[in-house]
């Protein structure tokens, strides 16, 4: 443990000579180098800032031309009306009846007493759903 304390002050005082021998530069010398150093960051800097300018436009051009006349704006698909698969048709009869449509069957032309198919009952026969009166 002794030997640990007696060694850290020798050493400190070896790297202070070590220091001393040094040759540092001038005061100039390091103002020169730092002067080299910004400048020749500043200068690729600017270098790849007008690199980036250039490059950007030039495919902003080429873009633009491959374009050619297509308009400027997006053009949306037409919507098309959206015909529900189920259509509740009023009956004074037999009250508030769902029809399921089956594929290819128009909702908006279809008539209420046209024989679709409803849902299928336990005896294997077909019915349609019964809704309670709307009030």
């Amino acid at each position: 443990m002794a030997n640990i304390l007696n060694a850290i002050p020798h050493y400190i005082k070896s790297s202070w000579a070590e220091l001393k021998k040094v040759s540092w530069p001038s005061r100039d010398m390091t103002i020169r180098y730092s002067a080299i150093v910004v400048a020749a960051s500043l200068t690729l800097a600017v270098l790849f800032a007008a690199l980036d300018f250039g490059f950007s436009n030039m495919v902003r051009i080429v873009l633009t031309a491959a374009r050619g006349n297509a308009p400027a704006t997006e053009t949306s698909p037409a919507e098309q009306p959206i015909i529900p698969d189920l259509q509740a048709t009023p009956d004074a009869e037999q009250g508030n009846v769902l029809q399921f449509l089956p594929d290819g069957v128009d909702a908006e032309n279809a008539s209420p007493d046209s024989n679709l198919p409803g849902l299928p009952t336990g005896d294997g026969n077909t019915s349609p759903i019964e809704l309670p009166p709307v009030q």
